[in-house]
């Protein structure tokens, strides 16, 4: 009897290696499209900075003179009669924050200068009312460059935009409502500036791998500038008017208590708070090829997800609602990527089960737009990853997605745009479907 059981745990065994081997053997292929379809036209990030001229355009700059705002304030005092400054606001310099005045999400042009700050930021750093030629900024002291300008990698709503994508179904038809046209595009605008707001914390996923070494910079009062790692810094602990935030890049002010970072050249240090000026913290983080790999099939799965990725002084923040994920066959690899194969064969042998994958995924974005990437996968007798890297020099930051919350229709407040209220969006959002 004893011998029968054995004879039939061994059949199991040898065929649960079997099935695993088959499956190893077969190749990847998937092609999936998420349920809830993202945007198919955005065509814009909403940058703060002008485009082609100074009011602005209305596909592009959400203040643009006729653009949704002005429109919105218009919409609110005829149907409503409440007089609001949507636009207004919004316009507000961005800079403002330096020095204490309400800012907005607005910047004069695409280069902010330290010799010339006050006209190419906007802001008024001397407080006379006159934004004058010639005002000197020293902009080393942010923590954002280490030249004499600064490329305005912060200054759109490219986070919020694909967030939006994301959150709501497209608006395809235009809105007349009490005098005022809204077109889809001015309906996507609305909806991205209340995006953050509406969004269920609670429903936010991201996925990662590590974070850089040298996220941090502490710019101090004596102009001295230490980049490395902070140990106790608690960005949710921060008071919202003590920092500004655009995507996970995050500029900090005023902090309550002495930081301690490592520091290559130092180790690790304590820095009084009396001696900070400034904190640059940036969470950016690297997706190992295997966990992008099996998340993004998952998630499609579920719907689209958003993508961050880091271009240089850049990141910036993609939607995704289709994904194609190809194994490319040993005997069609050539040159480098044959090269890396035959090295990772002789890493993992096949006589030990190990199954070495060269795979390329293709992730369709809004307005028709395919990010590819190139990886490769290696995996035991149990299907399971034990390596993986990168071929391709563009892998992702990391990879989030997020809800709405239950009760998004009727909320009154938004802490981007006091006077955009979800409540009156959602109103013009119902007539664009």
């Amino acid at each position: 009897m004893k011998l029968i059981i054995s004879i039939i745990l061994l059949t199991i065994f040898l065929y649960f290696i079997y099935k695993k081997t088959i499956n190893q053997k077969q190749l990847i292929n998937i092609n999936i499209r998420s349920d809830k379809p993202i945007w198919n036209k955005l065509g814009t990030y909403w940058p703060m900075a002008p485009v082609m001229r100074q009011e602005g355009l209305v596909e592009h700059n959400l203040w643009a003179r006729g653009g949704c705002l002005e429109k919105y304030d218009l919409w609110m005092k005829s149907k409503y009669n409440v007089s609001t400054q949507a636009q207004k606001h919004e316009k507000k310099p961005f800079f403002n924050w330096l020095v204490n005045k309400p800012n907005g999400f607005y910047v004069p042009q695409t280069w902010i200068e330290e010799e010339n700050f006050e006209v190419t930021s906007g802001t008024n750093i001397d407080n006379d009312g006159i934004l004058k030629h010639g005002t000197y900024f020293d902009l080393k002291k942010l923590g954002v460059i280490d030249g004499e300008r600064i490329e305005s990698w912060w200054w759109g709503s490219c986070d919020s935009a694909a967030r939006a994508s994301l959150l709501f179904r497209e608006p395809i038809k235009p809105v007349v409502d009490n005098g005022v046209e809204f077109t889809p595009h001015d309906i996507k605008g609305l909806l991205t500036i209340i995006s953050e707001t509406v969004e269920d914390s609670k429903k936010y996923q991201q996925i990662s791998d590590r974070k850089h070494q040298d996220s941090d910079i502490i710019i101090k009062t004596d102009g001295s500038k230490i980049v490395g790692k902070i140990f106790n810094l608690d960005v949710d602990k921060i008071k919202p008017d003590k920092m500004k935030r655009s995507t996970n890049n995050y500029l900090i002010k005023e902090v309550e208590s002495d930081m301690v970072i490592y520091s290559k050249e130092k180790g690790i240090m304590k820095v009084p708070r009396d001696e900070i000026k400034f904190i640059k913290h940036e969470e950016r983080n690297d997706v190992s090829a295997h966990q992008f790999h099996q998340t993004i099939i998952k998630w499609i799965k579920q719907g689209p997800f958003i993508m961050d990725i880091d271009k240089n002084k850049q990141v910036w923040n993609y939607s995704f609602g289709r994904v194609e994920v190809v194994e490319i066959p040993p005997e069609k690899l050539g040159g480098y990527l044959k090269h890396v194969y035959q090295k990772l064969e002789e890493k993992f042998p096949k006589m030990l089960l190990y199954k070495v994958r060269v795979v390329k995924a293709t992730c369709h974005t809004t307005d028709n737009k395919k990010h590819q990437y190139l990886y490769w996968l290696v995996q035991d007798w149990k299907m399971d990853y034990v390596d993986s890297g990168w071929l391709s020099n563009n892998a992702p930051d990391f990879l989030w997605r997020t809800g709405l919350k239950k009760d998004w229709k009727t909320i009154k407040e938004n802490h981007r745009n006091p006077y955009v209220i979800p409540y009156y969006v959602n109103q013009l959002y119902q007539k664009s479907l």
